[in-house]
């Protein structure tokens, strides 16, 4: 089982300016968090079968281009899809 992170320094175009992934298998925690601060300001996890729900989480927080690229990260890195 491996774990990765990987931390998105959006800015402006997301709310809080900050998007971290964590993974744990086939598990994924989002994370929207304030680019100053540092603060958490929202969070949820998703498993493989939840696609669509990680994208609609993404773009209540940021725009779709941004959704899209967490996105790929997750398919390509965490659960192996190309």
């Amino acid at each position: 089982m491996t774990k990765r992170t990987k931390t998105w320094k959006i800015g402006e175009y997301c709310a809080g300016g900050v998007i971290r992934a964590k993974s744990c298998g086939e598990l994924v925690k989002l994370e929207v968090r304030d680019y100053s601060t540092d603060e958490l300001l929202n969070h949820a996890a998703f498993g493989r079968i939840h696609e669509r729900q990680i994208f609609e989480f993404l773009t209540t927080f940021t725009t779709p281009y941004y959704a899209d690229n967490v996105l790929a990260w997750i398919r390509q890195k965490v659960w192996g899809l190309a």
